[in-house]
C-alpha cells in the first residue's frame, strides 16, 4: 500500500519562528488556501481515507482536503507532534542561541526537553500508528501530520539524513508498504510532484 504524510499547514506560529510542539494554534490564510489547492490536486486520484494527529493545525488541514476527497475521515493521537515541554512556544532564535546543540537533540532518540517527551517514545507511537494504517486500509491512505515526528521517522526509520528530514508546509512524504517492510519513494514533494509521481493504486 501507499501512506502520503503531508505536514500540516502553515500556523502563526510558524511565522513568528516559535517551537510548535503540543500547542494547539490555528491555521492561517495561507496554510488554509494552501491545502484547498492541496485538495483540489488529489480530488482525481484514488484514496482510500484521511489522517490527522488531533491538533487542531493538522486536523483544519486534513478537513480541507476531504472537503474534495471524500473518503473515511480519522483522527489518531499517534500522529501528533513531538511532546516539546517547556520549548514549546519559545523563539527558537533565542533557544539556538542558548544551546546551539539543541536542533541535534531533538533529533536524537534518547533526549527529551524538560517535561517533554522522549524521542525515542515519540517515534513509537508514530510508527505503531503506521502500522495500523498498514493493517486496516488496501490502497492509499493521506496522513496529515507535523514536522517535528515526520523527521524522526524519516531519519531513524527510512534512514534519510538530518539535513534532508524535515517536510515544508503542504509537503509529502511518500511511503511504500509491503507486510513489514516500509520504503521511500519520494520526499518533501510538493502537492504538483506528489500527483505527478504517485504510485499506482493498490501498489
Amino acid at each position: 500500500m501507499i501512506i502520503v504524510i503531508i505536514r500540516h499547514g502553515e500556523t502563526p506560529q510558524n511565522l513568528r519562528g516559535v517551537f510548535q510542539g503540543q500547542s494547539d494554534p490555528d491555521l492561517d490564510d495561507v496554510g488554509k488556501e494552501r491545502f484547498k489547492e492541496i485538495g483540489r490536486l488529489l480530488k482525481d486520484e484514488q484514496w482510500d481515507a484521511i489522517y490527522s494527529s488531533n491538533y487542531k493545525r493538522s486536523v483544519a488541514s486534513a478537513d480541507f482536503l476531504t472537503a474534495d476527497v471524500q473518503v473515511p475521515r480519522f483522527i489518531s493521537t499517534e500522529f501528533t507532534e513531538r511532546h516539546l515541554g517547556v520549548l514549546d512556544g519559545g523563539v527558537k532564535a533565542s533557544l539556538l542561541a542558548a544551546d546551539p546543540d539543541l536542533s541535534e537533540k531533538l533529533m536524537t532518540l534518547d533526549y527529551a526537553p524538560f517535561k517533554g517527551e522522549l524521542g525515542s517514545l515519540a517515534l513509537a507511537r508514530f510508527v505503531r500508528g503506521i502500522r495500523t494504517v498498514a493493517t486496516e486500509h488496501f490502497g492509499r491512505v493521506v496522513i496529515v501530520s507535523h514536522g517535528g515526528i515526520v523527521a524522526l521517522f524519516a531519519h531513524f526509520v527510512l534512514g534519510l539524513p538530518r539535513t534532508s528530514c524535515f517536510l515544508e508546509h503542504g509537503h509529502a512524504l511518500v511511503l511504500s508498504i509491503s507486510g513489514s517492510e516500509m520504503s521511500l519513494v519520494g520526499m518533501n514533494l510538493p502537492p504538483d510532484a506528489l500527483v505527478f509521481n504517485l504510485p499506482d493504486y493498490g501498489s
